[in-house]
């Protein structure tokens, strides 16, 4: 692992009992890689695996999520790759094609604000942190920064856009946490129900005002149609009896029309667009509810910025004008 990562070692090894051990410097280990293809895949992909987990277990934001199927895949279609003292890896402006995970090293990042009065910064990244998302994230959007090696050079793990895509696009979760970090305070709170720790801190807000129906009426419809034919009658009329009726336990906050017109459906024995449909779209109504009420409340408070500084988010609109926000975009069940 030390040297294929070209970092000190990680660990002591102390013999157990009397041991014959063969010995194979630096230069010869990597010559007999070259000999043996097959045998040099097969190791690095080994040590490229031991990174990812180590990620993981070390609750590395980004990776304390990946499964067992998502690190071998990533091993797989990730390069490492070494950096000498400050060699640049990418320049601000140039077209991103790369996600970099730093192994080791450390990685100087300068960039130059393109709207008026805006100042340059810099900043160091060390082991674990990562660069390179947003050019991926907002395709046709060049590289924010230019980033380089630190004075004693640097390893990373590098993941193709192909890569990228296939190890966060269909990880919900994951991708919500790349969008938060990239949107800052400009993500949506669909972005914030779909990242597990942030939907944790919104439900708990929700219940310090008393306004948690909303989220479990939510909840609840969106999953509606994954709900078994034989079980849909029974978890409408729980629905209806205390979420929607005028007066029930768990009223929630829609307009008379619409829950009326529920109500009514619900009466003739409608399951179809029940609870979302042209008429009578209850889901989208309380998720709005919620955004411009509970979400924005919660945005322009000290925990919210919390939130957005333990996640490394860039607030990048503050910075670059230029850049449409609006083209991150993030699939999760309901309204976006």
């Amino acid at each position: 692992m030390a040297l294929i990562v070209n970092e000190p070692r990680s660990a002591s090894v102390v013999a157990n009992e009397r041991v014959l051990l063969a010995r194979l410097g630096k230069e010869q280990f990597q010559a007999s890689l070259k000999v043996a293809p097959t045998i040099e895949e097969t190791i690095t992909t080994h040590a490229k695996t031991r990174l990812y987990l180590k990620f993981r277990q070390s609750k590395v934001p980004i990776f304390r999520e990946l499964t067992d199927a998502q690190i071998d895949a990533s091993a797989r279609s990730s390069a490492l790759k070494q950096y000498g003292a400050e060699e640049v890896i990418i320049k601000q402006g140039d077209v991103g094609e790369s996600f970099q995970v730093i192994v080791g090293g450390t990685v100087h990042v300068e960039s130059k604000g393109i709207s008026e009065g805006v100042a340059t910064t810099t900043r160091v990244l060390r082991q674990a942190e990562y660069f390179g998302e947003i050019s991926l994230l907002l395709e046709g959007t060049p590289v924010m920064a230019t980033c380089a090696a630190g004075p004693n050079g640097c390893t990373l793990l590098s993941l193709s856009r192909e890569g990228f895509a296939s190890l966060f696009d269909k990880d919900v979760p994951m991708r919500a946490e790349l969008c938060i970090k990239v949107l800052g305070a400009d993500c949506t709170l669909a972005h914030v129900l779909a990242h597990p720790r942030g939907r944790k801190i919104f439900v708990e807000l929700l219940k310090t005002e008393f306004a948690d129906e909303h989220i479990e009426f939510y909840d609840l419809v969106v999953g509606f149609d994954g709900v078994p034919a034989e079980e849909k009658g029974a978890l409408a009329s729980r629905l209806c009896e205390q979420y929607v009726k005028e007066g029930s336990e768990r009223q929630v906050n829609i307009p008379d029309g619409m829950r009326k017109k529920i109500l009514a459906a619900h009466a003739d024995g409608s399951l179809d667009g029940l609870f979302s449909d042209r008429e009578h779209d209850a889901v989208h109504e309380v998720y709005e509810l919620m955004s411009r009420d509970n979400f924005r409340r919660w945005k322009s408070t000290e925990g919210f910025e919390t939130f957005l500084d333990s996640l490394g988010a860039y607030n990048l609109s503050d910075r670059f004008s230029t850049i449409d926000m609006n083209a991150i975009h993030l699939t999760v069940p309901g309204p976006v």
